[in-house]
């Protein structure tokens, strides 16, 4: 037996169904019983719970959809190929704290990676053969090209390269920390 394919998902159907506050970016339901949705109850769940900074996901029709991508619809009525959260903050789905983005643009706003050593984004060691004159080396990436901006003799001076690059190179996108 074959299912009859559930329709699309538009804004006027998500906004019959849903209530989404822009100042907090929380969504609850507006129908009545819908197995564990109940009208007034906010919608969705974390989508890994054991993660504390983990994106928001509701189903809809079936279908599971991040939280950031339905606020995004539900407001402009458009898809965006990506979502920026510009406080880095997954669950942070107020409208002001997202924008329409590139996947470029999206991965300049990250923080520092976990394997970061020297505490600041876009400085690490230099090679052996740099390290007894100028240590530290501040390194940029634009459109998926790795550019070395310099060698410092302090981290500092490092980070201070690379956040007048990025800023320069990135835009509103940038984030030095």
């Amino acid at each position: 037996m074959a299912y009859p394919k559930t329709p699309p998902l538009t804004q006027v159907l998500l906004k019959s169904l849903l209530h989404y506050e822009a100042s907090t970016g929380v969504f609850t339901w507006l129908v009545g019983k819908r197995g564990a949705a109940h009208a007034g109850k906010v919608a969705g769940c974390p989508l890994r719970r054991t993660q504390p900074n983990t994106y928001h996901v509701i189903r809809v029709g079936g279908r599971l959809y991040a939280a950031h991508r339905l606020a995004w619809f539900y407001v402009y009525g458009w898809w965006p190929q990506y979502i920026d959260h510009k406080n880095t903050l997954k669950a942070d789905n107020r409208l002001d704290n997202l924008r329409a983005s590139t996947k470029a643009q999206n991965g300049h706003n990250v923080g520092l990676r976990t394997t970061n050593t020297s505490g600041f984004k876009g400085v690490h060691r230099a090679s052996r053969a740099k390290r007894r004159t100028k240590p530290w080396v501040a390194e940029i990436c634009t459109q998926g090209e790795r550019r070395c901006i310099g060698y410092f003799e302090t981290p500092e001076k490092a980070a201070a390269a690379y956040q007048a690059a990025a800023l320069k190179e990135h835009g509103e996108f940038a984030r030095t920390t």
